[in-house]
């Protein structure tokens, strides 16, 4: 289960990757999210800290909110 910052910090990055979306494309901000779950993961697991597994978290949680927000555009639209 996630903690509630995590939840906080992925409803926060929506409006970003919108305008993300907005401005360059839908592609874009795919790739975005998917490097920011990949590098949160991979900070997670080769952290030896509570801050940096925290930050890995927070940047994993912001990459999955991307990746399912872009999947919502590009289904709907």
């Amino acid at each position: 289960m996630l903690a509630p910052n995590c939840s906080l910090a992925g409803g926060c990055i929506t409006p970003f990757i919108a305008k993300i979306s907005d401005i360059s494309s839908r592609q874009t901000a795919l790739a975005i999210g998917l490097a920011c779950y990949t590098l949160g993961y991979i900070l997670t697991v080769a952290t030896h800290t509570a801050g940096g597994f925290a930050a890995g978290r927070i940047l994993s949680v912001v990459g999955n909110t991307a990746l399912d927000f872009v999947a919502g555009l590009i289904i709907a639209g």
